[in-house]
């Protein structure tokens, strides 16, 4: 397998200057695209993709002739994934059902892409609704083993270098669990961060869209650029709080023992680690509970009309699941629902008792599953996402079988500024 260092700040540098123009990247790009799709199947197929990004290149370089003039993202390939609207393509949302329902606006993210100078490589393949029947891309790191869902495809096109940024979404694990198998960098805004527009949703109150690039520099531009956070780092180095209790006993025995050692690695450079139990193991039970009720019943809700004219054409566990939140009642959702700002405040009180800036954990219970049914847990990654904090997760070493593994960071809710300035300097502390 090819892969090819993308980093974007270098490429769209490059790119800017003229000293690579923009139809030699694309060449080089529908190149790997050729070589890499038949195994890894990361893209939606596109007929005429070249042609279509050949187009678009000549324009782009007729529009913006004077360097100094160039936006930011100036001939860039950027991968989309297929929940998000894009103007000119269809949205299929990894599922069978017709593609004219889900015709709509371009989302305003993928628009923004475009102001900046952008191309669209492509749609990004994704689990059937974002939910866990799987699609078919494989982890370009392994291809027997999964390479993640619902976003393993934008972060097996950013792995294998096919593009230097892509969009993904996370509901419950679908950026962290995906760029954790893949071995690249993911970052998932706090909830509503990023409008949501132009999104095929599955949980309202949950979906968060956000990044996958190769590397922490190239994820804490792409932010920059793309929601408009200023990166905010204190003078001094985060004070981390490492997991106690039922999250932990999850890990699986590979994973426990990376963390202990990636534990050591931080602090070693010297950043200092404090072990908390995170709240009660009971009460975080209930949490999960919560987050289901909310996740089943808007899906549901999402669904109605489509699955009461289209029920035949859903695949079995997407069926099961929307079926599932039909039964949720409706004052049960509600409680789950408004219970997510009281458990913001337990997380954030709970690191103002221990002095914690951010949590770091594994971003999965263990490497990449074999095989392509099961694409991860929610273990380490559902109830964070339920109360929509952040997460940032990058490689962090590899299991004794050669797949990667990953570390995330998370902050308070709405601490993305100093996440985001703070993760150059932990990330150092595993760039090896």
């Amino acid at each position: 397998m090819e892969f090819r260092r993308a980093s974007l700040g270098q490429d769209a540098a490059a790119l800017r200057n003229s000293s690579v123009r923009v139809m030699d990247c694309i060449t080089d790009t529908m190149r790997r695209v050729d070589a890499c799709e038949p195994m890894v199947h990361a893209l939606v197929p596109e007929p005429n993709r070249h042609e279509r990004l050949a187009r678009e290149s000549a324009a782009l370089e007729v529009r913006y002739p004077d360097p100094q003039t160039r936006p930011p993202l100036f001939g860039i390939p950027v991968g989309i994934k297929d929940l998000l609207r894009v103007d000119g393509f269809p949205t299929r949302a990894g599922s069978f059902l017709p593609h004219a329902l889900f015709d709509g606006a371009e989302a305003s993210i993928v628009g923004r892409v475009r102001e900046l100078g952008g191309l669209i490589l492509g749609k990004t393949e994704t689990d059937e609704f974002a939910y866990s029947e799987p699609s078919v891309t494989r982890n370009p790191r392994n291809l027997k083993h999964t390479p993640g869902g619902s976003s393993g495809g934008s972060a097996a096109a950013v792995a294998l270098g096919l593009t230097p940024l892509a969009l993904g979404t996370q509901t419950l694990r679908s950026i962290v669990g995906p760029a954790s198998f893949c071995g690249v960098v993911g970052y998932k805004p706090s909830w509503g961060t990023i409008p949501a527009d132009g999104l095929i949703e599955m949980s309202p109150s949950i979906d968060t869209i956000g990044l996958l690039t190769q590397d922490v520099e190239s994820a804490v531009l792409a932010a920059e650029l793309l929601t408009g956070i200023a990166p905010r780092a204190p003078s001094r180095r985060p004070v981390l709080g490492i997991i106690e209790g039922i999250m932990r006993s999850s890990l699986e025995e590979v994973a426990e023992a990376a963390y202990v050692e990636q534990i050591a690695r931080l602090e070693a450079a010297g950043i200092e680690v404090r072990p908390v139990q995170l709240l009660e193991d009971e009460w975080l039970r209930g949490v999960t509970m919560r987050s289901m009720a909310v996740l089943h019943y808007e899906m549901a809700e999402v669904h109605r009309d489509w699955f009461a004219t289209h029920a035949h054409l859903y695949r079995s566990r997407t069926a099961q699941a929307i079926r599932g939140g039909q039964g949720v009642d409706r004052a049960d959702y509600e409680a789950a629902k408004a219970f997510i700002p009281e458990y913001r405040d337990r997380i954030a009180d709970l690191m103002d008792r221990h002095g914690i800036d951010l949590w770091a954990l594994p971003g999965t219970k263990g490497p990449a599953p074999e095989g392509y049914h099961v694409t991860g847990s929610v273990d380490l990654t559902g109830t964070w996402s339920y109360g929509g904090l952040a997460s940032f997760v990058l490689p962090a070493g590899k299991a004794p079988n050669g797949l990667p593994l990953g570390l995330q960071f998370i902050p308070r809710f709405g601490g993305d500024a100093e996440l985001l300035g703070w993760m150059p300097s932990v990330g150092a502390v595993f760039e090896t």
